[in-house]
């Protein structure tokens, strides 16, 4: 399936929403979430990573994400962890 980036790009966001949506649904069957359990920081790093996930590959000439893209997004992604573990 040589070229059929769209179809690829379709799966990983499909799969990640299906496994966010499975795991809160049968999270909330064994423990009842609370709503407001989202912190400010979390929701502003969940739309600023779907903002460069978006805007990104979009703004450069080739339409993909490259090597340092990727490494920049792993290292943001250890960040977030890293404050998300120190924060408590």
């Amino acid at each position: 399936m040589k070229g059929a980036s769209g179809l690829a790009l379709g799966n990983i966001v499909g799969s990640c929403v299906i496994n966010a949506l499975l795991t809160i649904g049968l999270s909330s069957l064994v423990i009842p979430l609370r709503a407001d359990s989202i912190g400010f920081v979390d929701f502003i790093t969940l739309v600023g990573a779907a903002a460069l996930l978006w805007i990104v590959p979009s703004s450069v000439k080739s339409k993909s994400i490259g090597r340092l893209f990727g490494i920049i997004l792993a290292l943001l992604y250890v960040a977030y962890m890293v404050f998300t573990v120190i924060r408590g």
